[in-house]
């Protein structure tokens, strides 16, 4: 026996509203917002933060780490730009902010996790000896994992 294939035209208009308008929504409140959040903590919280005991030269006067932690940033609609000036070596303000941009999400929108201190990149290719390589890709498939 086959299996029969349903249109959304067979279902009837309620189904057929739930299954165009609800199912979006669940979605997006059950997993989008969740993974989202998961992934936004993650890369918040391997970010390395400067530690000058590390380091081969001395750091500038007043030198205080947590930039790079503290300029990842959650939006919906479009990626945030520029820097937010935050000093976050904790990591706790920049997970806060994730959280409410993924409370937030309620429909079916592309959200975005930036960070667009000039030296990222370095960072995320190993620069630091903190963390590996690849900290936002390993984030990327860890949550993937999570949420498949």
């Amino acid at each position: 026996m086959g299996r029969q294939v349903v249109t959304p035209a067979q279902l009837g208009p309620a189904l057929k509203r739930t299954i165009v308008r609800d199912v979006p929504k669940f979605v997006a409140r059950k997993v989008h917002g969740p993974a989202h959040f998961e992934l936004a903590k993650r890369v918040v919280l391997l970010t390395p933060v400067g530690n000058p005991d590390l380091w081969k030269e001395k750091p500038p006067a007043g030198y205080v780490g947590g930039r790079a932690r503290g300029n990842w940033q959650s939006s919906t609609g479009a990626p945030a730009t520029g820097e937010t000036g935050r000093i976050d070596p904790g990591g706790g303000s920049s997970v806060t902010d994730a959280a409410s941009v993924a409370v937030g999400i309620r429909g079916p929108v592309v959200s975005f996790i930036v960070n667009n201190v000039p030296y990222i990149q370095r960072l995320n290719t190993g620069w630091s000896r903190q963390v590996g390589a690849q900290f936002v890709q390993r984030s990327t498939r860890a949550v993937k994992r999570r949420f498949s």
